[in-house]
């Protein structure tokens, strides 16, 4: 997530939110950085080739390995010209845990009984670049849809006495986005961002994500922009290889609520 607000320069380098000035040939960046922290749950099941028997069904949970919260960085880069936008953005999702299991699990084909120690390390990072088009509306309301790729890293480890099961893949698709903005009260505005990727595509990461953040620019001048954020996220993540194996590796996560905190510098 970006926490900006629209901006247009004038001939004299001034920003004003939600103000419909357009220069040719002026471009605008944004480097932006958000922190998350809330709840998390969800499973990841590992299989072993696909093979039946190498998995629990729906097994780890991450509360079996003792996750149950998650404190989650995002990295965003973005390029304006005109109405036109380039976005790149990072959200890096580690997660490790420990606990004694309730239950006998298996995971990658190994068998953790239960009462066994377990160690899990796991990362569920994604990534996306997308092109938007703002189209301003009423009282400095904007609205900005967007197009792109995403892509969803999973990392897997989980240790036990049963050994250790491993596991890395990495998956892209299609995501869809929508950005509203209003601009309240110079300086404070509101940014309701939502993104959500194609559902049933066979063997692409289905992602959604929705923050609703509450803006403050701290510095405002001709060649730099200093803007605060907080709010509330939701994210899901899901994906399964069903359709190529009899038994997928199948990942359901759910984070939120989240509290969200950011920065940004637009130059």
């Amino acid at each position: 997530m970006i926490f900006t607000a629209p901006v247009a320069r004038a001939q004299d380098g001034a920003v004003d939110p939600g103000e419909d000035v357009v220069v040719a040939g002026d471009w605008t960046f944004t480097l932006g950085a958000a922190y998350r922290n809330g709840d998390i749950d969800g499973y990841i099941q590992t299989a072993a080739g696909g093979e039946p028997g190498t998995t629990s069904l729906y097994r780890p949970t991450l509360s079996d390995v003792g996750i149950d919260d998650v404190a989650s960085p995002v990295i965003t880069g973005d390029a304006r010209w005109r109405r036109e936008r380039f976005t790149f953005e990072a959200r890096l999702v580690p997660l490790s845990g420990n606990s004694t299991l309730d239950e006998t699990l298996v995971s990658e084909g190994r068998t953790f009984p239960a009462g066994t120690a377990v160690d899990a390390d796991i990362e569920l990072d994604w990534y996306r670049l997308m092109y938007g088009h703002t189209f301003p509306t009423w009282r400095g309301f904007t609205l900005t849809p967007s197009v792109g790729a995403a892509m969803l890293s999973v990392e897997y480890d989980l240790a036990g006495a049963g050994g250790v099961a491993s596991r890395t893949y990495h998956k892209t698709g299609a995501i869809f986005g929508l950005e509203a903005t209003w601009p309240a009260a110079k300086p404070w505005w509101l940014e309701l961002e939502l993104l959500a990727a194609p559902p049933f595509i066979d063997g692409a990461p289905r992602i959604a994500a929705e923050a609703l953040t509450v803006q403050y620019r701290l510095l405002d001048r001709s060649q730099l922009d200093v803007s605060i954020s907080a709010g509330l996220a939701f994210e899901q993540l899901w994906y399964d290889d069903k359709y190529k194996q009899e038994v997928a590796n199948d990942v359901h996560v759910d984070i939120g609520p989240a509290f969200i905190i950011g920065i940004d510098m637009r130059f």
